[in-house]
């Protein structure tokens, strides 16, 4: 099996990512937010974080 190759990569840096929805135009992104906050406490946190959002993106 010559066509396999073992490699290391050294990882130097990690960024994160808040995707939350943004590509959805404004009555979806709210849409979310409500059906969001019918649920647990995790997606209760997730729909504030997304409220705090919706002023960038839909101002």
């Amino acid at each position: 099996m010559g066509a396999i190759v073992a490699f290391e990569i050294e990882v130097k840096e990690i960024d994160t990512v808040f995707k939350l929805s943004q590509d959805r135009d404004a009555e979806s992104y709210q849409n979310i937010i409500k059906m969001l906050k019918t649920q647990d406490e995790d997606a209760r946190v997730i729909a504030g974080e997304m409220e705090k959002r919706a002023k960038v993106f839909f101002p």
